[in-house]
């Protein structure tokens, strides 16, 4: 049986962000060459610190093969997704040359997707299919040790950049973010197949 104060949570209806804006982020390609090897991985988690801060403060994210997905705040509520998409092709075509060949960079740019979350039960689901999709993808036996994600930084103490306060604030805590977490794990063992915590717009697949 789940906690009373987590089936409250779990069981919420809609609730609006009237403040804030959220968007998910994915960038991809069509094939499986991207984020191959650790270095890549971590020279676009760099970049992505770098260059992205002045738009928007990233809340989560993940790096598997062929995807990135983040979770983020708009720093400026007026940011219209045009503007944002833009802003963020720039940055991949003129930052993550070098580190990428050409036509990968031109493959993110163009498979380059934006989704707004309208709210918290949203972010909340989005932000666990986040989190498990190394696992779901075959590449960790546990999500929770994945160290491409940021899963391990949202329940540390240990300082960072990422947006620590609306995560908390979707879950109601750091103890209720990682009770949501363990509460759903086992719906996401090998060998069962059922996404029961994925809202209809599942971001659990790459």
């Amino acid at each position: 049986m789940f906690a009373p104060e987590l089936l409250i949570l779990l069981n919420m209806n809609t609730i609006t962000i009237p403040r804030e804006r959220y968007y998910l982020i994915t960038v991809k390609a069509t094939h499986s060459q991207l984020f191959q090897v650790r270095a890549e991985k971590f020279a676009f988690l760099n970049i992505w610190r770098i260059y992205t801060g002045e738009i928007f403060k990233t809340c989560s994210y993940v790096i598997v093969q062929g995807t990135f997905k983040a979770i983020v705040k708009i720093k400026k509520t007026n940011l219209s997704p045009v503007t944002l998409e833009n802003e963020l092709k720039s940055i991949l075509k003129l930052k993550m040359l070098g580190i990428f060949t050409d036509d990968l960079v031109e493959l993110m740019s163009d498979h380059l997707n934006i989704s707004e979350l309208f709210t918290e039960k949203e972010c909340i689901y989005t932000c666990f299919d986040i989190h498990v999709l190394p696992q779901q993808s075959g590449l960790a036996t546990d999500y929770r040790t994945y160290p491409f994600s940021s899963y391990q930084a949202l329940t540390s103490n240990r300082e960072t950049l990422l947006d620590k306060v609306s995560v908390y604030h979707w879950f109601g805590s750091r103890h209720r973010f990682a009770l949501f977490h363990q509460a759903y794990y086992g719906w996401i063992q090998p060998g069962n197949t059922t996404t029961q915590a994925s809202t209809p717009n599942s971001f659990v697949s790459p």
